[in-house]
């Protein structure tokens, strides 16, 4: 019951807390037993997104380490979570995993399911780190009495998972067939569970951006802030199924490995070029500035609309402020950051009404008018996301209307020479793969 009350909650949350979600894939059993294998790149946020929009209760391997007191453990319980635990961070608890292993199996048969990320640790950084071999050895330690297990990968992809109001595409793979490594993992366990995990691992690469390399990673980054919505707005540009800015972004890494292994000098000038036009723009806080012509006339609007989501935004400020307060306060580890603005957004949201709605009660008594001022929030916090996410459009716009005429000439000639060069890399890549 707990547990169906905070996925409703935090659903709500997540539909805030991002400004777009997408969900693609494969649909996910509903009551066939079932292990989802997941990437985890932001510690908790991972399993509160699957959590929030699976349509069935969960339950997740976490580390042991965080059941430490007891009203940690409390606490995890109430989201299903289940310790595991290392021998790196717990030797002296490793000898509890065959019980938890048999927790798991009990759970598979009765039809539950449960969720793994098989890296075994958190890194916000896009890439897929070793599997580790506890899921194969978990999967295939199971003896299914009638329905085999349903195995299915699930790639969760953040532009920024510790940004309020970024994007998130969750991709959903195809079952991975476990009876071949049935067969293998009753003449040879470690071979089939070896094969098992490169398995998963493929799967997972598939429904992910990986990035190798830290320098790659901010050239990505790079590109798909000034040239992704661009290459968005052409309307032939990977007609494939599931998110066209996942697979934008996935060609991005795969064109700058290419041209970096057949086109060095181009690609390591365009690079500088790049570094420079986007520092350029920090300097002159435009950062978020696409190649694409700005779309700053599309967040035109009356005055007295602009006013009243203004007023929307200042009266629900306290609750962004007390977020951020308390997230730069208690976070110790940056991929729990985005974790702790969501989780501590969500319950300043509940105190902050919570305590209007007594205020309102204890000064009228009137239950009608609390209703009312519950709708009166709703509306409020609609309006003020809706004046959250045009900001940064009106911020630039007010910056670039303030700057000499030859500083954005400037801007100007630098875009147009990048647009034609990274149009020709475009058409030289698509050649080469066609």
């Amino acid at each position: 019951m707990i547990y169906q009350i905070l996925s409703w909650i935090l659903k709500i949350a997540c539909r805030v807390y991002f400004r777009k979600i997408e969900i693609h894939g494969s649909v996910i059993p509903p009551n066939r037993p079932l292990l989802l294998l997941a990437n985890h790149q932001s510690a908790l946020m991972d399993a509160i997104v699957l959590a929030a929009f699976c349509q069935r209760p969960l339950y997740f391997l976490a580390r042991g380490e965080s059941f430490n007191k007891q009203w940690k453990r409390w606490l995890w319980k109430q989201f299903n979570m289940i310790p595991i635990y290392r021998p790196v961070h717990s030797p002296s608890m490793v000898r509890h995993n065959p019980n938890i292993f048999k927790y798991c199996h009990q759970l598979f048969d009765d039809r539950q399911a449960l969720v793994i990320f098989p890296e075994g640790i958190s890194k916000t950084d896009r890439q897929l780190r070793p599997i580790k071999t506890g899921a194969a050895r978990i999967i295939l330690g199971f003896e299914p009495n009638t329905e085999e297990l349903a195995l299915i990968p699930v790639g969760l992809n953040y532009n920024d998972p510790h940004r309020f109001r970024a994007e998130l595409i969750i991709n959903i793979g195809a079952e991975i067939s476990i009876k071949p490594y049935r067969q293998t993992y009753a003449q040879n366990q470690s071979l089939a569970i070896k094969q098992l995990s490169e398995q998963m691992a493929q799967a997972l690469k598939k429904l992910i951006i990986v990035v190798d390399k830290p320098e790659t990673e901010k050239l990505t980054r790079q590109l798909e802030q000034h040239y992704k919505e661009h290459l968005l707005q052409q309307a032939a540009v990977l007609e494939r199924p599931g998110s066209r800015s996942f697979h934008l972004s996935k060609d991005i890494v795969r064109a700058i490995h290419y041209f970096e292994q057949h086109r060095q000098r181009k690609a390591s000038e365009l690079r500088k070029r790049i570094c420079l036009y986007t520092k350029n723009l920090k300097d002159l806080g435009l950062e978020r500035l696409s190649l694409s012509v700005p779309r700053l006339k599309e967040h035109a609007l009356p005055i007295w609309v602009d006013g009243l989501d203004r007023l929307c935004y200042i009266a629900c400020y306290p609750v962004g402020w007390l977020s951020r307060t308390a997230t730069h306060f208690f976070c110790q580890r940056p991929d729990f950051k985005g974790t702790l603005l969501l989780l501590f957004g969500t319950l300043s949201a509940l105190l902050y009404t919570i305590s209007w709605l007594l205020s309102a009660y204890w000064l009228t008594h009137s239950v009608g008018l609390c209703v009312l001022l519950s709708l009166l929030f709703v509306l409020m916090a609609v309006r003020s996301l809706r004046y959250i996410d045009r900001r940064a459009f009106q911020k630039e716009k007010y910056l670039l209307t303030s700057l000499r005429p030859d500083i954005v000439r400037g801007l100007v000639v630098e875009r147009e020479f990048l647009l034609s060069e990274l149009g020709q890399l475009k058409e030289i890549f698509l050649n080469e793969r066609a």
